[in-house]
């Protein structure tokens, strides 16, 4: 059997390097999201022969991801499908991209049976786009911005930083609202979510340095009325993991859109990419993501091997 272990602060590092080596642009191929959200999906990974393989419960149960790095995967595949971590069911791969779903197909052909769940798709936004706002589709986004500038005229935003980290929770806290609140106590899969990412968003801001994790606090006033946080995803792309604001602050949530990505071109011009990562098939968030005009989606798949033949012999 395979050794699997909880992801660690110190395994950054390593998973990273491998990660680089397979420039997934999906938001599961991050050490970030792998290690904020490990409790939530019981996430273990390892490193086998070059590849990182990592495993986590989602759904109707047991998913692993399509190992990334370099070597023979058709070898190491094998090794995935002989572990018996969930051999009560047939090898799954959750979040199977195009490109990895070709190479499934060239190495595999005809093992596998895909699935495709739109609320598990990756926005895509070109970077210059969200920071100009340009075009005709977008012109909403600029009215609510101007709305925003002439409301609060002594708006203000900066990095985010360990003095200002508290900022964070008060829009959390405005944002939840007493109503979502309630929802955290039901027990229901939805109060699970929340209870997840409220957990995840602790995470991120209490280890924001290990993890590599930049932000903005956008305030009125003085007093912060939103935020957001994320980290690079590869070379051309950067990953927006958290973006939070009070409801009741007109053009909160495009403002810092806005100027966390005009930071973050300022800092690294050589960013093409924003991944927003899913809506999963929230109406709500769908819409939100969708208002943007998305210039591209990372369409993934759930791929589920077919037979007990082995995927590669001797």
């Amino acid at each position: 059997m395979i050794e699997f272990q909880a992801p660690q602060l110190e395994d950054k590092p390593w998973v990273d390097a491998l990660l680089a080596q397979s420039q997934f642009q999906g938001c599961e191929y991050t050490f970030t999201n792998l290690f904020l959200w490990s409790q939530l999906y019981q996430t273990k990974i390892t490193q086998l022969d070059g590849f990182l393989l990592a495993w986590f419960q989602r759904d109707e149960g047991c998913h692993y991801l399509l190992p990334a790095g370099q070597g023979d995967l058709k070898r190491v595949m094998e090794k995935v499908r002989q572990d018996r971590h969930c051999q009560a069911q047939p090898l799954r791969l959750s979040g199977v991209t195009g490109e990895g779903k070709e190479r499934l197909d060239t190495l595999f052909p005809g093992r596998f049976l895909y699935e495709h769940d739109p609320g598990l798709d990756d926005y895509l936004y070109r970077a210059e786009r969200l920071a100009t706002l340009a075009g005709k589709k977008l012109h909403g986004k600029r009215n609510h911005i101007n709305r925003f500038m002439t409301l609060y005229p002594d708006w203000s935003v900066e990095p985010l930083r360990a003095d200002n980290v508290k900022d964070c929770w008060t829009v959390e806290k405005a944002w939840a609202g007493a109503a979502n609140q309630e929802n955290l106590k039901d027990g229901t899969e939805a109060g699970e979510e929340a209870k997840g990412e409220s957990r995840a968003l602790r995470l991120a801001l209490c280890h924001q340095k290990e993890l590599g994790l930049e932000g903005a606090v956008l305030r009125v006033a003085g007093q912060p009325v939103a935020f957001t946080l994320g980290g690079r995803l590869n070379r051309d792309t950067f990953d927006v993991h958290f973006e939070k604001a009070i409801p009741e602050v007109q053009g909160a949530f495009p403002m810092i859109n806005r100027e966390f990505v005009r930071m973050i071109l300022e800092r690294y011009p050589e960013i093409h990419w924003i991944n927003r990562e899913e809506d999963l098939g929230l109406p709500g968030l769908r819409q939100a993501k969708r208002s943007y005009d998305p210039d591209g989606m990372v369409v993934k798949y759930r791929a589920t091997l077919q037979g007990e033949a082995p995927l590669w012999t001797e």
